[in-house]
């Protein structure tokens, strides 16, 4: 049994076998036990192993568990996620080239996952290798909370350090890098391949699932992400390569008719927010950090929404908001509701400016202008309404946004006010003539939501 500390942290080691067979002193074989325990971590090994052992090869069945992954974080000098309770097991091979995984068990809470894993130490970087299946895989199984892959927590360390004090675990936390840190991902090659039957986020069934992501020469990457979600799609494919003094970001996305209730019920699990998305992303970007990384984008993002039963504020992102604020006012009829919104942008450094606004309501059609500055965080917004079937006395006015992504105000365009007065007064004579001569659109325009979304870009 042997106890002491590495890097500030309690370790102890115990080593079982049958010491007659050692004294021996002839190749005989050895019953090996041994446990480790640190950082909240037990590792046991055991097998039985040839006397004299060789340093070649040695073969073992290990079982690796904790309460949280982020407690070895002292140890590997790197921020991981605070996943838990977890167990890892296998068969531990321990060769020339590296180390070896297989027969590999892994579950984090409940999800058990089933595959093989290797680490090469003699390639330049080490290269990383993890293969895993799962009948069913729980997203509320891994729960970050406030971790990030960018940003070490260092709150403690900045309140001892204020404190003058500089005890050895701090100067071990200042040393932890992120995960996402240039540091970090140029120490190794790696690639992870998941695949799913059946991925579940509380109650709800997305699907199956299939995940490829890596590191390669300081680049990571997601290609792709694919979920097959009842009635839809999702494919993601990511890239992200920060140096020191900047961040280069490229994205691909594209969902077909997700229900967003999920996300909503992520949030609040008694939500009864449902309807669905349409969502096609391609940007490229550099910039000093993932903060500003919007301040210098390229690219187009299209977005068709069918909202049922939409709660505002629920989603802590400024888009969405305002999504929520508008599209009730642009028809505000009891009788009425918002069938379907497609919004279209281009982006040239930052800067994103519309290529089409369509949305329908059961009465009304609407069409906008749209102006997003990422750097500076203001947007314009002007909707206006136009009524499907000519009204007397209609009272659809134009509607505009105008402020910063946290303070906008909603109200009438200059000219608005005094538009929908003229078609109010003037309708007794105009509306007989326009029901003469104009085709009434239907009642549900999910078919002209369809047409605009999937046009091409001017």
């Amino acid at each position: 049994s042997i106890d002491g500390r590495i890097k500030n942290e309690p370790v102890k080691i115990e080593i079982k076998g049958d010491r007659l067979a050692v004294l021996a002193g002839k190749k005989i074989q050895l019953p090996l036990n041994i446990l480790a325990e640190a950082a909240g971590v037990k590792l046991e090994l055991s097998n039985v192993v040839d006397l004299p052992i060789e340093h070649k090869e040695l073969d073992f069945k290990m079982l690796l568990s904790g309460e949280r992954l982020n407690s070895i974080n002292s140890f590997l000098e790197v921020d991981l996620p605070p996943f838990g309770p977890y167990e890892l097991g296998g068969r531990f091979q321990l060769k020339k080239t590296g180390y070896y995984l297989s027969d590999l068990n892994v579950r984090v809470n409940q999800s058990h996952m089933t595959g093989k894993m290797s680490l090469e130490t003699v390639a330049r970087p080490p290269r990383l290798d993890i293969d895993l299946t799962t009948r069913t895989l729980r997203i509320d199984d891994f729960k970050v909370g406030d971790w990030s892959p960018l940003k070490v927590e260092a709150e403690a360390v900045e309140e001892d350090t204020a404190k003058e004090m500089a005890a050895e675990k701090d100067v071990a936390a200042q040393q932890v890098q992120s995960l996402l840190s240039p540091e970090f991902m140029r120490s190794l090659d790696a690639r992870f391949n998941l695949k799913v039957q059946e991925v579940l986020s509380g109650q709800d069934n997305l699907g199956s699932g299939h995940l490829v992501a890596g590191l390669e020469k300081g680049r990571f990457f997601v290609d792709p992400l694919l979920l097959n979600v009842p009635g839809g799609s999702v494919k993601l494919v990511f890239a992200f390569e920060p140096t020191e003094t900047d961040a280069a970001l490229e994205v691909s996305a594209n969902i077909e008719q997700f229900d967003y209730g999920i996300l909503a019920r992520r949030v609040k699990p008694e939500s009864d927010m449902g309807g669905w998305l349409s969502l096609d992303i391609d940007l490229k970007s550099r910039a000093k950090s993932l903060d500003t990384i919007m301040h210098h984008a390229n690219g187009t993002i299209d977005l068709a929404i069918v909202p049922e039963n939409f709660e505002a504020n629920l989603f802590e992102l400024w888009a969405v908001n305002l999504l929520t604020a508008v599209l009730p006012q642009l028809d505000s009829e009891a009788t009425s509701k918002v069938n379907c919104a497609v919004f279209r942008f281009d982006i040239k450094d930052g800067e994103m400016k519309e290529d089409a606004i369509f949305a329908d309501t059961t009465k009304m059609q609407v069409g906008g202008e749209a102006q997003v500055n990422f750097k500076t965080e203001t947007v314009y917004l002007a909707m206006a309404p136009k009524a499907k079937k000519p009204e007397f006395f209609s009272l659809a006015t134009p509607i505009q946004v105008k402020g910063t992504f946290s303070d906008y105000k909603i109200g009438v365009p200059p000219g608005g006010v005094i538009g929908t007065a003229i078609r109010f007064i003037t309708s007794p004579i105009v509306v007989p003539i326009q029901r003469v001569f104009t085709e009434r659109a239907p009642a549900d325009g999910k078919a002209a939501c369809s047409a605009v979304m999937h046009r091409s870009h001017e």
